[in-house]
């Protein structure tokens, strides 16, 4: 049983269908070749504009909510980090704030410091509990914020 979707502004042309009929090929002229889609856009022009416009304002919400706390997290990790000299430390600090994910090679090119001292300040970090090591492994590990 193949169903087809047809376009709104074309109803008797499949939506893989190009508008002229392919003489080279005339087997994708048929139906039964016609892309299977569901059509989630179904309704009223003002219904689906207000469900987009429900789902950018859910979704700004949530990236504002993100920032703050990407914004907290970075002042708290300022004032614990204060005792820290050098210049790794808040380096590193940006890095964590820019980037959702970090591993100790993306750091240590990112903040341009030795390898060793990404690592010391991450596992300083880590047991501060600013950040946590996501992947569960001894190689190839990344660390993110808690927040």
């Amino acid at each position: 049983r193949t169903q087809t979707t047809k376009t709104a502004s074309n109803p008797d042309r499949c939506l893989d269908q190009s508008t002229k009929t392919n003489r080279r090929n005339p087997s994708l002229n048929s139906k039964g070749h016609c892309l299977k889609v569901v059509d989630t856009f179904r309704g009223p022009s003002a219904e689906r504009l207000e469900r987009w416009l429900e789902g950018m304002e859910t979704a700004c919400l949530t990236a504002m909510r993100h920032l703050d706390d990407i914004q907290a997290w970075s002042a708290r990790a300022e004032t614990m980090m204060a005792p820290l000299s050098g210049k790794t430390p808040p380096a590193l600090r940006a890095v964590l704030t820019e980037w959702p994910v970090v591993s100790a090679p993306m750091a240590e090119t990112l903040t341009g410091a030795s390898r060793a001292a990404v690592q010391r300040n991450l596992a300083w970090m880590e047991t501060r509990g600013l950040i946590r090591e996501v992947t569960g492994q001894g190689r190839y590990r990344m660390w993110r914020t808690t927040t």
